[in-house]
This record gives structure tokens, sequence and C-alpha cells, in this order.
């Protein structure tokens, strides 16, 4: 009794904030509606712990004790496992007998429930429980027994059967099941060598499946998914049996369907999923054929190039298994027939995009065949039709034409630099890395402001100081820098002159708060943090997208220096959060609770904190779910 003694000693100092900590917020939430539902039943306590039996999507039992560190622990039957809801409604339900001064059952540690918990006996499969999410190795943990012994009754009982008896009940099955006939049929043809009849088949089968689009709903699980699972099955079996150009007429149907299928499809990348195996199939029966490696390679080539959903990578099987600089050249003549003609004025981005997918992988197919001579000449030509003057930049400075990339990146910047920022930033940058070899520190300072006043970010700005240092003008660029956040006007640069052609961002209005706010936090300058989010307040149209994210970071920036100000961004976005009126958002709002309570306790104003506290519980009584969570602040004593 000494050791029940002290499991009741430990259980008395429990409060609130011990079994969040233990379970987390969401699980306790669910075991108090669990104890509240009076799903607990058969409450004992031993020297193990409690043991109780918790109903649910099924019975379970449940043990609930301390470790060596005196810390809470929980073992259950359930899928789970361990410290479940199940865990929490029987600790609740065992607080609730003391108050209510009921007599709780002792019993003894060979408890045969006790036993059952501890050797996961009574583990009951999963049905439809929600809180079901751990990890395959702990779910197969719990079911491994009864497969194996399952199968093993099959086994047995198959063992006793004559070869006449079999064959019957197979037959039997077929007529009940069609899946299972399709499937011996299947095998059938393959064993016979009728190949040609079972690639029409699987033509057919993917034409079925294909003709109506995949579909899941995210929200109650119903949906119509595709089952590639036969033309899978049937793949495999022609592979075993080396039908190579069976298994790649299949996949070339499977390719030239593909794309336009999942682009119907909303089923988190099922179909997508299922394909991808299937051609995986596919490419490896093309690598082991008989066919030419050009033909091969073409194929391979060309199929990756019409990938839009990362479906094909399986081409890669082929692609990197031939090595012959006489195809891959063939392969780089072929390519270059393929490259559309330009037509004048032609902008279209899609067909950019394609054209320069096209005309990497000739780039590949000529580095491949020793023929890289060719390599920039086409760079160069392609830049000044696509816009992929990336590309060609980064290979004049892989072969060290410094000068002739720095002005490559020049004229890029100035051909599409106003319609592609992305590019223009990137070319940006490889005039920093030319005038870096050249120590041309000035050069770099010049593009980082242009960068700092194309892109004005937390990001561009600690990159233009970083410059500045280089050149020793580190205040004056700081300078500049915060006068064009707080105006938008472009003052003369210090050190180096701008282009006459540079402008703010379109839209852009100023001050730019965000980014003032970003930088004093940086400096660690909670005045200067204030300041500009009081400022913003003041400005209507100056409202953040991300106005949340905003007023949390300014709330911790400056809780040493002014936590009084802290304390009231806290309590706003914890109360448009209990606004909204839903468990998520209850959550949400009792974390930012905690930071008042946390710096009311700090400024000795503990007395004001439970004032607000109680203010906010009567105010919000009607939500109970609410109240629940605001127990996670309250050091209550659970007895």
């Amino acid at each position: 009794m000494v050791a029940i003694t002290e499991i009741q000693r430990k259980i008395k100092k429990l409060d609130w904030s011990d079994i969040r900590e233990w379970a987390g917020s969401k699980i306790m939430a669910r075991g108090e509606s669990y104890f509240e539902d009076g799903y607990v039943s058969k409450l004992r306590i031993s020297t193990k712990g409690l043991i109780a039996k918790v109903d649910g999507s099924s019975p379970y039992l449940t043990l609930v004790s301390f470790d060596k560190k005196d810390q809470l622990k929980s073992e259950c039957t359930c899928p789970y496992g361990y410290d479940c809801k199940h865990g929490v409604a029987t600790l609740l339900a065992y607080c609730d007998s003391i108050k209510s001064k009921k007599k709780v059952p002792t019993t003894n540690a060979s408890d045969p429930d006790i036993t059952k918990v501890l050797t996961g006996e009574d583990s009951d499969d999963f049905e439809d429980d929600d809180e079901y999410y751990e990890p395959e190795a702990v779910r197969a943990k719990g079911k491994r027994g009864k497969s194996e012994s399952t199968d093993s009754d099959i086994n047995s009982f198959l063992a006793k059967k004559t070869k006449a008896v079999l064959q019957e009940l197979i037959v039997s099955y077929t007529k009940e099941y069609p899946e299972i006939k399709k499937q011996l049929l299947d095998e059938a043809k393959v064993s016979t060598g009728k190949v040609k009849s079972l690639v029409t088949a699987m033509r057919k089968e993917i034409a079925q499946i294909t003709s109506t689009p995949a579909w899941q709903n995210h929200w109650d699980g119903r949906g119509e998914l595709a089952d590639f699972g036969r033309v899978k099955s049937v793949m495999e079996q022609l592979l075993l049996k080396r039908q190579y150009q069976a298994v790649i007429d299949i996949n070339r149907e499977l390719v030239a369907q593909a794309n336009s299928y999942i682009e119907t499809c909303d089923d988190d990348g099922d179909a997508g999923c299922q394909i991808s195996e299937c051609i995986e199939i596919g490419f490896d029966a093309l690598s082991k054929s008989d066919l030419p490696d050009f033909e091969k390679l073409s194929y391979s080539v060309m199929t990756s190039l019409e990938d839009e959903y990362d479906l094909f990578n399986a081409s890669s099987i082929v692609i990197e298994s031939i090595d012959d600089k006489e195809v891959w050249s063939q392969l780089a003549d072929d390519l270059y027939k393929k490259i559309p003609k330009r037509i004048k004025g032609e902008v279209d981005f899609s067909l950019n995009y394609r054209r320069d997918r096209l005309t990497n992988a000739l780039i590949n197919a000529l580095e491949q065949s020793d023929r890289q001579d060719e390599v920039l000449d086409l760079c160069k030509k392609e830049a000044k039709i696509t816009g992929s003057w990336e590309r060609y930049v980064s290979r004049l400075f892989e072969k060290k034409m410094y000068s002739e990339a720095k002005l490559a990146a020049l004229e890029g910047i100035d051909k599409v630099g106003s319609k592609y920022a992305g590019t223009a930033k990137s070319l940006r940058e490889w005039i920093i890395k030319i005038a870096d070899k050249d120590k041309d520190f000035e050069t770099i300072l010049k593009i980082r402001m242009e960068g700092f006043l194309d892109q004005p970010s937390l990001s561009t700005y600690n990159k233009l100081l970083t410059a500045s240092k280089k050149v020793k003008a580190v205040e004056e660029v700081k300078i500049w820098t915060l006068q064009y956040l707080e105006t938008g006007a472009i003052k003369k640069a210090p050190i180096v002159k701008l282009d006459a052609s540079i402008k703010k961002p379109r839209h852009a209005s100023f001050p730019q708060i965000n980014i003032l706010i970003d930088i004093a936090e940086q400096d660690k300058d909670p005045d200067r943090v204030l300041h500009w989010y009081n400022h913003s307040k003041k400005l209507k149209s100056n409202s953040f997208w991300y106005q949340d994210d905003v007023d949390r970071q300014v709330a911790r920036s400056i809780s040493k220096k002014h936590p009084e100000e802290s304390i009231k961004i806290w309590k706003s976005l914890a109360e448009e959060q209990v606004a909204l009126t839903k468990s998520s958002a209850y959550d949400i709002a009792v974390g930012y609770l905690s930071q008042v309570k946390k710096l009311s306790h700090s400024l000795g104003k503990k007395a004001e904190w439970n004032k607000y506290l109680t203010n906010i519980a009567e105010k919000n009584k009607r939500k109970p779910r609410f109240i629940k969570s605001l127990r996670r602040l309250q050091p209550d004593k659970l007895i």
C-alpha cells in the first residue's frame, strides 16, 4: 500500500499545466471530453498506477503512472499506444472520484488488465480514431502478431488440399471475384505467349481509367480514385518473361495519356504516383531491349522533355546508361532539326520555356559528344530569342571569359530586366561575382544599390551593407537607404553613380514600414520598432496582409523595453482569435495570453493579470471550449 500512497501523493501535486505538458493541448481536450461523456469505467489503482477501461471507437485498457523522473506517462491498448486521450480521461476520472469522495478500488500488480496493457495483448486494429497518426513502425508493432497468425492458418488449410480441389476452389473464387479472374487470365496470356492481345487489353484498360478524372474529397474521404494496379502487374509479368517490346508498347500508351490525364485529377497525386511506378517498369524494359541505342536515347530524351508533372523521371535510367559519343552526336543533329524557326515578335513565355528545355537537351547532347565548341554560339543565339541570358552568362563564366560575361549580363538586364525581375537579379549576381574577382568593390556596391531599389527587403539591405563595408561607407549607405525607405526619394548615392533610368518599384507605397521594422529589430532598437509600428496604425492604407505576423514580431521585439505596449498587442491578438469562435483559434489565443501572463508577472502585476483573465472568461462564458483552453493558464490543482 505504500507504493499506492506514493502514486496518490504525486497525483495530488498535479495541475492542468502538467497535463498539457504531458499529453499536449489537443489530446488533453479530447481526454476531457471522453471523461465528461462518461467513457471511463472499471477504474482501479495499484502499485503500477491507475488502470481503467475507456470506451471509444472500441473499448481500450489504459494504465496511467509515473516514470523514474516523476513525469506522467500512460500505456494503452488503443492503436496510438501511449500518452493518449484515454490516459487523460482515466487520470481525470480518478481526480474527480477523489474530489467527490468516491472510493477508488485497489488492485494488485498482477491484475490481468494491467498485464494486457503492458504486453499489448488486447490491442485492437484501428477503426475510426482521429488520434491515430503514429509512425508506421509503431503501427506495425501492434498488428504483426495477428497478420502472421492469419497467414499461417491459411497456409495450413491449403496444404491439406489436393491439386484438383485447389483448382476447383480457385475457379469458384473467379466466379465470385472478377478481379481474381482478370489476374489469372492475364497471367495465363503471359505464360502462353498471347502478348499482342494482352497489350491491346492494357491499352483499353488505360483508356478506360484515363477517361474519368480521379478525385477525392479532402474533408470526408469520398471520391473515385484511379487504379493502375492491373497495368502495373501485367507490365511486371511481361518484364519477367523478357517481353520487352510489349512492355515498351504499354509504356508508350501511358506516356501519351499521362500529362493530359493528371491535369484533370484532384487526388493528392495518387494517380501520378501509380503512373510513375508503371513508367519506371517501361524504361527498365527499354534499357534491356534490343532496340538501337539511338532509338532508346531519342525516345527517353523526348519523353523527359514532355514531362510536366515529374512522372517520367525513370527516363534517366536509359539516358545515363548510354555513353556512345556517336549516338549522342546523332541525337544532337536530330535536336537541331527540332528547334522551331523563330517567329518575328514572338514573346510567348510558354513557347520560350519549351524551347529552352529543348535547347538544354541539345546542349547536353553536344557536351556528351565532345562538340562543346558549338555550345557558346547556341547559348548566345538563344539568349536573344528566349531571354535565357543567365545560361549564356554562366557558360561564359565557366570558360573564364569574364569581360564577355559581364557585357552579356549587362545586355541581358537591359533587354529583359524590366520584364523579368528574377532574371535581372540573377544577372546582377553574376556581375558581382566577376567584380569580386577583379576586387572592383565600387561596382559591387552599385549593383547592390540597384538590386535594393528594385526589390527592397531586409535581405537586399543586408547585402548592401556588406558591400558598403568594402568601400568603408557603411554609415553613408545606411542613411541613404533609410531615407529611401522613409520617403521613396532616390537621393544621390554615396561613392557611386547610379543609372539615371533607375526608378522605384511600381505601386510601392512609402514609408516601407515592414522593412523599417525589420531593420530596427535587427539593430536591436525597440524604440524605432515601436515608432514605425505606431506610425503604421495611423496610416489606414498601410495595413499588411500578414498583419498578425507583424504584430507578433513587434510584440516580441519590444517586450523588454516596452512591456506594457507588448501586452496591449498580445491582448489584441488573443481577442481577435477568440472572436473567430473555433477550437484551433482558441488554442492560438491561449498561446498569446500566456505571453500576457508572463509579462504581467514580470512587472509584478499578478492581480491585474488575474482580473483580466476573469474578465475575458466572463465575457466568453458561452464558449465552453475556450473556457477549457484557459485552464492551461491557470495553476489550479487537479485535486
